[in-house]
């Protein structure tokens, strides 16, 4: 007799092996399945580097709706668009359904994770316990950026290197200085790719009319948003968060857990 599993998961790039940590730590019995040779497991994983297309924990970037249309290509639904203008309560279900920015996806994960923040870089150090050499890690970049002047423009590169340090730091060299110090968490708030399927923020697939399919998640790759160009930072934490929350999700439905 063929031994029975909890969760059978598809691929072993991160979404697949963060689903499949969490379902063993969570005591489920699973199943990973990868077609590629040992040598070349790890998925798309393998090749790029985990970055976010947000300015902080609860807002994306201030070019996202411009690099939305322009990734899009000039095939944009109109009626979509209407829709997704006005209150998320009352987006249409085929709206809900289709591969766009869901503002509840986002605002599930933002919210949760605020920042640490302190009136000092002392204390903020103390609160992350981190050691007390950090603040001179801070102090020494702080001396190698050079004089503020001007506004500042993250999303365009200004050249202000700083000078004298190990790895230089090439644009948008600033001392930090001035408080409230924060912290943010990194996060995973946002999430696409090439095409794929609907999710909710369980990790579980919708179908055309935006229901849930019982027993289906999606993770990684297999979910979907654009269909020409791939926006950017967008990639390996989506693929980590909601490859552990479809696996903290399978875990919760299991009988007598």
């Amino acid at each position: 007799m063929s031994p029975t599993r909890d969760l059978v998961i598809v691929g072993c790039g991160i979404a697949g092996l963060s689903a499949a940590v969490t379902a063993l730590q969570a005591g489920l019995k699973v199943a990973l399945l990868e077609r590629a040779p040992e040598a070349d497991f790890g998925g798309n994983s393998r090749w790029t580097e985990a970055y976010l297309r947000m300015k902080n924990d609860a807002e994306v970037s201030d070019d996202f709706e411009e690099r939305f249309a322009q990734n899009e290509g000039a095939n944009l639904d109109p009626n979509v668009l209407d829709a997704v203008a006005g209150e998320y309560s009352h987006w249409p279900a085929y709206v809900k359904a289709h591969a766009l920015p869901d503002p509840e996806l986002i605002a599930h994960f933002a919210g949760s994770v605020p920042p640490v923040e302190a009136a000092t870089l002392k204390e903020l150090v103390e609160k992350l316990a981190l050691p007390q050499e950090t603040l001179e890690t801070i102090a020494a970049f702080n001396r190698a950026c050079p004089p503020a002047k001007g506004e500042f423009k993250p999303f365009e590169p200004d050249h202000r290197a700083t000078r004298g340090l190990a790895l230089e730091k090439s644009h948008w060299s600033r001392p930090i200085e001035r408080a409230p110090f924060r912290a943010y968490p990194i996060i995973a708030a946002n999430c696409f790719t090439f095409g794929g399927l609907k999710v909710n923020t369980r990790a579980q697939v919708l179908d055309n009319d935006g229901k849930v399919m019982p027993g289906l998640y999606a993770a990684g790759e297999t979910v979907g948003l654009y269909h020409q160009v791939y926006t950017g930072s967008t990639s390996v934490l989506r693929g980590a968060v909601f490859g552990r929350t479809a696996a903290l999700h399978v875990a919760g439905l299991r009988p007598g857990a």
